[in-house]
């Protein structure tokens, strides 16, 4: 939630708080004047029932001070600008990946619940960001992957990539599309992915896998896009998985399995898949070695 959001609340709060303490100095004074029991208790009763509303009032109140505190500690970051990330979709959540710690040892205790063999080679986030404009919303993403809904995770993925090259009409990508993609956004989705799979899925995983087969970096061959096929469950048994419905959906995919590369729409999706995984190799490479 945005700053100025959370301050609207704060002046809606305030109000209400004030209506409250009007109600109770009305019903006090109304005391004053009646003389029936029943209604005595009945305006007591709306005089506690007001009390209690403020009380939760400044509860609220006190945390949503606290929002604001840390929201304000996120910006005064020296490592990021607001400007740099205004077209990012949930701004505090991308904030907080932003300000990854760039001090490769902090980096490993800040990401401890991923598996330290996939991120080692991982270039932090933070470096690169300052650069270039976060281009993609991510609200819904996010809560996709939050959810493990990795079908719909894998399409929204590939609708931000279309829609931050500008490419939702034709429904796939040329390759001067990908060699001129934001490295910002490409971070910003593998941070996701990486953070609700543990590590089993991202651009990283695969570039960390592409590597482990021989692979040089960012340079594309086709005996070596066999193997590493192999290894994240493309290729099966020499079978390769032509179709998007054919992907693993799940956990239990192999390592590197998604994000696909997949555009459903394309006229030939498995030439227009492999092309794609062609185009983006030496340009995730480029942004993770941070040769922007």
């Amino acid at each position: 939630m945005s700053k100025e959001r959370l301050e609207k609340l704060l002046i809606e709060l305030d109000n209400t708080k004030i209506t409250n303490y009007e109600k109770i100095a009305y019903f006090k004074k109304e005391l004053a004047y009646i003389d029936s029991p029943s209604q005595k208790f009945e305006l007591k009763e709306k005089i506690k029932t007001a009390e209690k509303e403020i009380q939760d009032i400044d509860i609220r109140i006190d945390s949503l001070h606290g929002e604001i505190r840390d929201l304000d500690a996120r910006l005064q970051s020296p490592k990021i600008h607001p400007d740099q990330i205004q077209h990012g979709g949930d701004f505090p959540y991308i904030l907080e990946i932003c300000q990854k710690e760039t001090d490769s040892t902090k980096q490993s205790n800040t990401t401890k619940e991923i598996n330290k063999n996939e991120i080692e080679n991982i270039k932090p986030i933070s470096k690169l960001v300052i650069h270039e404009q976060i281009k993609g919303n991510y609200t819904s993403l996010r809560e996709l992957l939050v959810n493990h809904q990795w079908k719909e995770a894998d399409l929204e993925t590939t609708q931000i990539i279309l829609q931050v090259a500008k490419r939702q009409k034709e429904g796939w990508l040329k390759s001067e599309n990908i060699a001129n993609f934001s490295c910002s956004d490409i971070l910003i989705i593998d941070q996701l992915w990486l953070d609700a799979s543990r590590g089993q899925f991202g651009f990283s995983v695969q570039r960390n896998i592409w590597l482990s087969v021989d692979g040089k970096p960012g340079k594309f061959e086709r005996a070596i896009f066999d193997d590493f096929s192999n290894q994240v469950g493309w290729r099966i048994n020499k079978s390769w998985l032509r179709n998007f419905e054919g992907l693993n959906f799940s956990l239990d995919a192999p390592k590197g399995h998604l994000p696909s590369f997949r555009f459903p729409a394309a006229i030939d999706q498995f030439v227009t898949w492999q092309e794609s995984f062609k185009h983006f190799l030496p340009r995730i490479e480029t942004c993770f070695s941070g040769d922007t």
